[in-house]
């Protein structure tokens, strides 16, 4: 397959500026050296035993309402495992993807996060794949201080990146799928009957055979309690009697 042109790295290394800002405060912290690495910021609660991310607000209380203890400030080391992943495109006009993550920290808490210089290696994007906290490069602000925020990076080792042309989506009809999809029939093969629409009847119709009557169909209704008599010929038709409780003479 033809090779893509490796896209430009969104991560920032800490020394490239002086002047940085995290994008959120209090959640991740931001080396002045190189030789350092980023860390989050979290909490953990003695009485529970819970670590929690971000950490707890200014009154540092544990999350749980029933535990009365607060909770102090540590910091989650680098290294985690990817859970999942999911790949979806920034917008419906756009090629650009981006991946959303669930990562289990070292620690034993799962957080929600993004990856970043990722392309090459989707296919290692399964669980159990190691990954790294890195920081990476949002925009500018006004001040010329570069913005940057938390993320992951996948932890490749000697995997050489795939740069593999992506299939282009089949486009899907207009309205409901089927329920149950169309099946090619093999040569000689009879096709099945196709169901009506609506109830199928209690009691299906039977053939009858040749020089059978056919049996009276009843009618709408339940049937008269007095069933009408034939009168003779010449017999007058007795008046009916009409509804409700006669005049009082």
């Amino acid at each position: 397959m033809e090779d893509i042109e490796k896209k430009e790295s969104k991560r920032f290394f800490p020394g490239d500026s002086t002047n940085v800002v995290p994008l959120m405060r209090d959640v991740f912290t931001i080396p002045t050296s190189s030789r350092k690495r980023p860390k989050l910021i979290g909490s953990f609660c003695r009485e529970c035993e819970e670590h929690f991310f971000p950490k707890t607000g200014s009154k540092a209380t544990c999350y749980y309402p029933s535990c009365p203890r607060s909770t102090t400030e540590v910091m989650f080391g680098e290294k985690g495992k990817l859970l999942s992943a999911n790949v979806t495109r920034v917008s419906m006009d756009s090629t650009q993807e981006r991946v959303s993550a669930v990562i289990m920290l070292d620690e034993g808490i799962r957080i929600n996060s993004h990856l970043i210089d990722w392309e090459g290696f989707r296919y290692l994007l399964i669980p159990d794949t190691p990954v790294e906290l890195v920081l990476e490069k949002l925009n500018e602000d006004e001040n010329g201080n570069s913005v940057v925020n938390y993320a992951y990076k996948l932890v490749t080792g000697n995997k050489k990146p795939r740069y593999d042309i992506p299939e282009v989506p089949v486009k899907r009809g207009r309205g409901r799928p089927r329920k149950h999809p169309i099946v090619e029939l093999p040569e000689g093969a009879e096709a099945p009957v196709k169901r009506g629409r609506g109830r199928p009847r209690k009691h299906p119709i039977v053939e009858l055979p040749e020089g059978a009557e056919a049996p009276v169909k009843r009618g709408r209704g339940r049937p008269r309690k007095h069933p009408v008599s034939e009168l003779p010929e010449g017999a007058e038709t007795p008046v009916k009697r009409g509804r409700g409780r006669p005049r009082k003479k």
